[in-house]
């Protein structure tokens, strides 16, 4: 059964492939950022803040039908900058390195979402979709806030296009041109904590760092340069993400974990293509 067939057998399941596109092509083309910049693990440790944020705004809002409801939106995207910012501090003002308070910020974090989520009513049987993703849910309301976030996501990145890249490939020589080069890395770890909170209901809170990884890492393997590792790393995540979800609902099983197994296959495809070439 192709793509377009079982969209046609069952309509109810567009929002939520709508949804996934959207998701797929944000964290595709910031996982170009993110391994370029080396910031796998500053991923993870923003998507396990976003558990507590999530979990946060669930407790403060306990009428909210979803983490994506606005007021839970802005509490979770507050929580992981607040994340970021106390990992930068921390780097700062001790002699312990980035992936030591990572550690130490993305345990506590886990560790207060898992106290308020079962504080929070009626929220604990949806601990397992905010884990590990579940797109049933997605209506189109969800998608056109997706959409709308995802639109100043990409329109940021395509403005600070230039400063970025240079970011990435020469931090000395970027602040010695005078680029503010903490404003931008404080602006791309902003830009990842929007991406991660859109992200939770297709991929979930957990498998949200390897979507933010796998489709730039398979584009480094087959391009050189910038523009073609981003356009290689849309196509394989874009492909991928739809691929896991048309998956996930066949078999019935959750989507984050089919996305992100279908999109380590097509890594190890390209890797050992790409080894033969």
């Amino acid at each position: 059964m192709t793509l377009a067939e079982f969209l046609t057998r069952y309509p109810f399941v567009l929002p939520s492939f709508a949804a996934g596109l959207i998701v797929a092509l944000l964290c595709s083309v910031l996982s170009v950022y993110v391994v370029l910049r080396k910031m796998a693990f500053i991923g993870q440790g923003i998507g396990h803040a976003a558990f507590g944020g999530v979990a946060l705004g669930l407790w403060l809002v306990p009428a909210s039908a979803g983490p994506l409801d606005w007021r839970v939106y802005l509490i979770a995207v507050g929580f992981c900058l607040l994340n970021a910012a106390a990992i930068g501090l921390i780097t700062r003002r001790t002699d312990l390195s980035e992936d030591t308070a990572i550690g130490i910020l993305f345990v506590v974090s886990m560790s207060l979402g898992a106290i308020l989520f079962h504080r929070s009513t009626g929220q604990v049987s949806d601990l397992f979709s905010y884990l590990f993703g579940s797109v049933v849910a997605v209506t189109w309301s969800d998608v056109a806030t997706m959409a709308g976030l995802g639109c100043v996501v990409l329109g940021t990145v395509t403005l600070l296009s230039k400063e970025l890249q240079y970011l990435c490939f020469d931090e000395p020589s970027a602040l010695a041109a005078g680029l503010p080069v903490g404003w931008l890395h404080h602006l791309l770890l902003a830009l990842l904590s929007l991406t991660v909170v859109l992200a939770v209901k297709v991929v979930g809170i957990i498998l949200v760092s390897a979507a933010l990884v796998l489709p730039g890492a398979t584009g480094r393997l087959v391009c050189r340069s910038f523009g073609g590792m981003m356009l290689a790393s849309a196509g394989f995540g874009v492909v991928a993400t739809m691929a896991g979800l048309l998956v996930a609902n066949l078999v019935d099983v959750p989507a984050g974990a089919a996305v992100v197994l279908v999109q380590s296959a097509v890594f190890v495809g390209v890797w050992l293509a790409a080894g033969r070439r």
